[in-house]
């Protein structure tokens, strides 16, 4: 993570604003892209195994748990799934 000076980074009435509410404090200001980045890899991880390819497999390949590739592929985890009632 790159640090800046507020100073330098935003315009002064900005500067002015975020000195009434936050002044002294450390502000993470996060990168917009992430949540772009993380739709590409779910709908890809998705149509992956909707061909087939295995959920331990995406995981291996994504760097992803395989709880999270089933929450993305199916919205549960296996174990978590409601029982259905008879």
């Amino acid at each position: 993570m790159k640090s800046s000076s507020a100073a330098s980074a935003l315009p002064p009435g900005l500067l002015a604003q975020l000195r009434r509410y936050a002044a002294g404090k450390l502000i993470y200001v996060p990168v917009e892209e992430r949540v772009p980045q993380n739709a590409k890899r779910d709908a890809a991880i998705r149509k992956s195994r909707a061909v087939g390819a295995s959920i331990a497999g995406l995981a291996n390949k994504h760097s992803l748990s395989t709880s999270r590739i089933w929450e993305i592929c199916a919205g549960l985890h296996p174990h978590r799934r409601p029982r259905r009632r008879a």
